[in-house]
C-alpha cells in the first residue's frame, strides 16, 4: 500500500490515536476509511475559510464603493457649522413665516373662501423689464380672486418686487405665469362672480356650456387679472 506525504501525515494521526498498522485487509479498509474521512473534513474547513475569506472580501468592497458614492455625490461631507447662527436662525424664520402662512390658509377657509393649495407667481411689465414675484396666499372672496401676502415680524415690509406687483394687482396689470394658477381657476371658475354673471342666462345644453366655459377660460387667461385686492397679514415675528 502505497501512501502520499498528506497520507502518512494523516496516518501519524490515526496511529497517535492508539492504533496499529497491521497489513491485513481490516486494518487496510480502517486505514482508507480514516484517511477518507481526515481529507474531507479537511477540504470542508479550507472550504468553509475560503467562504469566509470571500464574504469579508466582498463586505470590504461594498464597504469601498459605498464611499466612493458619497464622496462623489457629496454625502460624506460634514455639515457646515456657522459660528454666527444666521444660518440656522434663517431657517427658522422662514419655517415660522410658512407656519403663519398656512394658519392663514386654514383661517380663510374656515371663514368659506376658496384657497390654493400651492404659491403662484405673477407678473408685471415695466419700464426696467418684467418683475416676478410670487403670492404667498391666492385665493376667492366673495366672488373674486384676491392676494395675500404673510409678514412677520414688526419691522417686516414688502419686498420691492412685492410692492411692484402690489400696484400691478390694484391697476389690472398682473399677469399669472399659467401653471398651477390654470388648474385653480379652472377647477374653481363657478365659484367666479364674473363666471356667474358670464353664464347665468346660458341657454345651451351641457355640452354647448363646457365648451363656452372652455373658451371663456382660455380668454380669461390671455388676459390681464382684473383689479385684485392685496391683503397684507400680519404676524409676530419668531422672538417677539
Amino acid at each position: 500500500m502505497s501512501l502520499t506525504p498528506q497520507e502518512l501525515a494523516a496516518l501519524s494521526l490515526f496511529m497517535a490515536g492508539g492504533a496499529t498498522v497491521v497489513q491485513s485487509p481490516n486494518n487496510r479498509t480502517a486505514i482508507a476509511d480514516f484517511l477518507t474521512y481526515w481529507f474531507a473534513s479537511k477540504n470542508s474547513a479550507e472550504d468553509s475559510e475560503k467562504t469566509n475569506q470571500n464574504s469579508q472580501e466582498e463586505k470590504n468592497k461594498d464597504s469601498q464603493k459605498e464611499s466612493k458614492n458619497k464622496k462623489k455625490n457629496g454625502n460624506n461631507k460634514e455639515p457646515q457649522n456657522n459660528n454666527d447662527g444666521k444660518g440656522n436662525i434663517l431657517e427658522q424664520v422662514r419655517k415660522h413665516h410658512d407656519k403663519k402662512r398656512d394658519e392663514k390658509k386654514q383661517e380663510l377657509k374656515d371663514e368659506g373662501c376658496i384657497v390654493c393649495e400651492t404659491e403662484i407667481v405673477f407678473k408685471t411689465k415695466t419700464d426696467k423689464g418684467v418683475v416676478k414675484s410670487r403670492a404667498d396666499i391666492v385665493y376667492i372672496e366673495n366672488g373674486k380672486i384676491k392676494i395675500g401676502e404673510v409678514k412677520t415680524g414688526k419691522n417686516s415690509k414688502l419686498s420691492e418686487q412685492q410692492k411692484i406687483l402690489k400696484e400691478a394687482y390694484k391697476e389690472g396689470n398682473a399677469e399669472s405665469t399659467k401653471g398651477k394658477f390654470i388648474k385653480f381657476f379652472k377647477e374653481n371658475k363657478e365659484f367666479l362672480e364674473k363666471y356667474q354673471e358670464s353664464f347665468k342666462d346660458f341657454k345651451g345644453s351641457d355640452k354647448e356650456l363646457n365648451e363656452a366655459s372652455k373658451e371663456w377660460i382660455k380668454g380669461q387667461l390671455n388676459n390681464k387679472l382684473d383689479k385684485t385686492d392685496v391683503n397684507v397679514f400680519h404676524y409676530p415675528g419668531l422672538f417677539e
